[in-house]
């Protein structure tokens, strides 16, 4: 964000044209960069379920990813942790995973004000975090 915004300073006195293309380029690069986090959160809870699911390929071996007792008692059989503590646990560890992008900035110049819209572009982890592939 600094670095755009010494660039930017280099084109600030341009023409309308000038300014229009430098506001095309971070509307650009901040939908490259939201594809970018996308796919990365994409493809790690991809990693995730896989390990979960315990599939497996050539190139990684299975490892235990939970440890869970199954109790045999006068009361029956019971496991610990419970199925609704290790979901509760993934949940968690799903959100925090989602929740790495929560501080990366859009690429705004503090120098350019966009008459056309006071509007403020919901932030990286919104968009990704209310996506319904992610949530799926």
């Amino acid at each position: 964000k600094k670095e755009m915004d010494i660039i930017f300073s280099d084109f600030k006195e341009g023409s309308k044209e000038v300014i229009n293309e430098w506001t095309k380029l971070l509307s650009s690069t901040n939908a490259t960069i939201e594809n970018a986090l996308r796919e990365n959160i994409k493809q790690s809870l991809k990693v995730l379920s896989q390990a979960i699911n315990g599939a497996s390929s050539a190139q990684h071996d299975q490892t235990t990813l939970f440890l869970v007792r199954v109790i045999l008692d006068h009361n029956g059989v019971s496991c610990r942790p419970s199925m609704i503590d290790l979901t509760h646990a993934v949940n968690n560890i799903t959100k925090e995973l989602i929740g790495t992008i929560r501080n990366i900035p859009r690429l705004e110049s503090d120098s350019l004000t966009h008459p056309t819209t006071d509007q403020t572009l919901p932030s990286f982890y919104d968009m990704i975090s209310s996506n319904k592939i992610i949530l799926k």
